[in-house]
């Protein structure tokens, strides 16, 4: 495991002089490079939270960390097929599906945290695969609705958390749905590929599926990935630089293309703020629901298949061609040190107390910003012992209890970081 970066000590005359901090290889971009084991392409990720993220992508790989992307380790599935998508309800219960190598397509479901998975079969006369899961939790029934998208007008449907699926009618003509999004358990997009005519790329149901009823596409191409935040403001990428707006539910959809690039996956949040992956490394980035665009560097040139946010900050991207990396930001992808969310200046990390410490002690801590907070103990050598806190946090004043009974007597150190940058470091002694 790598360290965000180590402390060294030196001692003179028994004094502890300071601490020489040594920063970690983090890009300055904005956007880190997880994953230095090489995969086959991944083509999907899901982050239940800051800790738990899951990618998969080509051969059956499944990637799973529960340490927020610093550590991967490899599920083994039982099946070999490329997968196209994950998603997960919570820690334990998530799908994944793909291209079914027999021609039949399935979804996977684990109940777990990816322990087992069950094969559960799809209708289909046509579709071999399922490019797009997405959800609703349905207060009254106590269940998800779930929604899958496939090839060849396919959409499957499930009102049991995704034990059971039936086949729903999509109306794309002859092209293939690539990717969903539901806002409700009856309301939802799905867009696609056209056929020859140019029709058919984006569909919307009200009413759960029963009827699907056309948008127009102004740019007459295949769409990739869709990203609603409610009835109104959405977005919608694909081949050609293609980036749609809308702001009225899909009743029109305004084109916004920024670049020559081809897009192939959006995640829009609440706030307005949006981004979309694509070829050559590309990231697209906008503050305002998806109207104005700018890009970010990624630091890679393969292919962005797939982008997941779970706040306005910490996000993950999948790519790659022969091999699979995953990226990750806590800045929304901001490059370091060049905006006031990277401003640290106020918060700080207060001194442990008891000082010295037998077993328990306290430590009060503030932030003047909100963030990706860390917050590590090392022994007096610089080597990390483990996170006191490694989550998103918003601005406040925290205090946690750390229990030291297992740790012998000696000089200890821990430190603050938001998003990567160093606050503040602080000495503590621990005595038997």
């Amino acid at each position: 495991m790598e360290h965000f970066y180590k402390i060294k000590i030196s001692f003179s005359l028994g004094i502890v002089l300071f601490m020489m901090v040594s920063l970690n290889v983090w890009s300055q971009s904005g956007w880190t490079k997880q994953t230095s084991s090489t995969f086959p392409a991944l083509l999907s990720v899901w982050a239940v939270d800051s800790d738990h993220i899951w990618a998969v992508g080509n051969e059956g790989t499944v990637l799973y960390s529960t340490n927020g992307g610093i550590d991967w380790g490899n599920i083994n599935t039982g099946y070999s097929d490329a997968f196209y998508v994950v998603t997960f309800l919570n820690q334990d219960v998530g799908f994944i599906s793909g291209d079914a190598d027999d021609g039949k397509p399935y979804i996977l479901k684990t109940v777990d945290e990816g322990e087992k998975w069950e094969k559960i079969n799809l209708a289909s006369t046509t579709s071999t695969y399922v490019t797009d899961i997405d959800f609703y939790y349905v207060e009254a029934s106590e269940n998800y609705t779930l929604y899958a998208s496939g090839g060849l007008e396919h959409v499957w449907k499930s009102t049991d958390t995704g034990d059971s699926w039936i086949g729903l009618g999509g109306g794309c003509e002859n092209g293939n749905f690539n990717a969903c999004c539901i806002i409700d358990e009856n309301t939802g997009w799905f867009v696609g590929t056209p056929d020859a005519q140019y029709k058919h790329t984006i569909m919307q149901t009200t009413n759960g599926g029963v009827d699907f009823t056309e948008q127009i596409n102004p740019e007459q191409i295949k769409l990739n990935g869709v990203s609603f935040i409610d009835g109104n403001k959405g977005v919608a990428v694909g081949l050609a630089a293609t980036i749609l707006y809308t702001a009225n539910g899909g009743t029109t959809w305004e084109s916004r293309t920024n670049s020559g690039w081809r897009w192939q996956s959006c995640d829009m949040k609440p706030s307005g703020k949006v981004w979309a992956v694509g070829s050559s490394g590309n990231v697209g980035y906008s503050s305002d629901f998806g109207y104005s665009w700018e890009l970010q560097a990624s630091g890679q040139s393969a292919e962005l298949w797939d982008v997941h946010f779970i706040n306005d900050y910490e996000g993950w991207i999948v790519g790659g061609l022969a091999e699979g990396f995953v990226l990750h930001t806590s800045t929304g992808g901001v490059p370091t040190g060049t905006e006031d969310l990277h401003a640290t200046e106020g918060s700080n990390i207060k001194q442990n107390y008891p000082n010295p410490v037998n077993d328990i002690c306290q430590i009060d801590y503030e932030l003047v910003r909100a963030g990706k907070v860390s917050i590590c103990l090392y022994d007096v050598t610089g080597d990390k012992l483990k996170y006191l806190v490694n989550e998103f946090k918003p601005v406040g004043k925290f205090t946690i209890s750390v229990d030291l009974s297992m740790y012998p007597s000696g000089i200890y150190f821990y430190d603050l970081c938001i998003d990567q940058d160093l606050v503040q470091v602080r000495k503590m002694i621990v005595s038997k």
